[in-house]
């Protein structure tokens, strides 16, 4: 009887074995993800392309907003494709608790579709925060996304989901010429050497700038502390092409002035990296996040706002 049990025993090892081998594996990451969140009677539809980013990969955030209407509309049912809104979206990472860069949608050729483009910069579960007003009532409603992390739900969206059908090309977020630059079939930037050829100085050093941004943003934030040797000769590579696009001529009001305020940002930068003052670092990168970048952009990229002067006052 001993024997007999053994041999059962042995007999039953492999499909015991094979039936671990046979486990389904993790499934892959998303090459688009889509998510839906919702703040009252406003409804948003979020596509993200590639839906499990990399550091340093760029995302496409294509968003649709719609109005829910108590009573379906004749035309468009029970959702209502919102036009011409002025939205912004606030990045944050460390699920919420870190660094927060904002960007205005772009509205797209669909009524109610918007768009932008972030860069994340290192293994993390980043906040998505879209604000703005709607028929007089402010409106706020959030998500949260990965990067390199996958399996992930999002249990504070509506609807989050993985794999969508159909996929959009990745665009550049960089350069004046506005946000639906294409990009390689792979989903990479193109290289800044060969962009340059086809195009003018001044879209040419804001390319330039945006990929130095981004590697400065590495350099910042991809490690547990800074690292600040990379943080320097970023700082000094951003001086030095501050100081190139300062001297472009261009019917931009204050630009000229602006790019040097952003040199002399960059250069303060770059020495508090060399004497290791981390926490002057940390202030000094994010008044150039706010008073530098994101104001130019306000002004001259994105033309929100008239003068450097109307910043921010004129936002609220």
């Amino acid at each position: 009887m001993r024997i007999a049990g053994l041999l059962v025993a042995w007999l039953a090892l492999p499909g015991l074995v094979f039936g671990a081998e046979a486990k389904p594996s993790e499934s892959p990451k998303p090459a688009v993800r889509t998510v839906q969140v919702k703040d009252g009677i406003i409804l948003f539809k979020v596509r993200l392309t590639p839906g499990v980013p990399d550091p340093g990969q760029v995302v496409e955030a294509m968003v649709e907003m719609f109005e829910v209407p108590p009573v379906p509309d004749p035309i468009y049912g029970e959702q209502i494709p919102v036009k011409d809104s002025t939205i912004t979206a606030e990045v944050t990472d460390a699920d919420g608790e870190g660094y927060t860069q904002r960007y205005l949608l772009h509205p797209q050729m669909d009524a109610g579709t918007y768009g932008f483009h972030y860069t994340p910069v290192r293994k993390d579960i980043l906040r998505v925060v879209f604000k703005g007003k709607h028929k007089g009532r402010k409106f706020s409603t959030s998500f949260r996304t990965p990067v390199a992390v996958w399996p992930f739900k999002d249990a504070s969206a509506l609807k989050s989901d993985g794999p969508a059908g159909g996929s959009r090309m990745p665009a550049l977020p960089s350069g004046m010429g506005g946000p639906a630059m294409p990009a390689s079939p792979a989903g990479t930037r193109v290289p800044v050497a060969s962009a340059a050829k086809a195009m003018k100085p001044l879209p040419d050093a804001m390319q330039r700038m945006g990929d130095k941004w981004v590697l400065l943003q590495v350099a910042m934030f991809a490690g547990r502390a800074a690292d600040m040797n990379r943080v320097k000769t970023g700082a000094t590579t951003l001086q030095q092409v501050s100081m190139v696009a300062s001297g472009i001529q261009t019917d931009m009001t204050d630009f000229s002035t602006e790019m040097k305020e952003l040199a002399k940002a960059f250069e303060q930068l770059g020495v508090a990296a060399g004497t290791g003052k981390r926490a002057e670092v940390a202030s000094q990168f994010g008044k150039i996040a706010d008073t530098g970048c994101t104001r130019c952009h306000f002004v001259h990229r994105w033309k929100v706002l008239g003068t450097l002067a109307e910043y921010p006052k004129m936002l609220h």
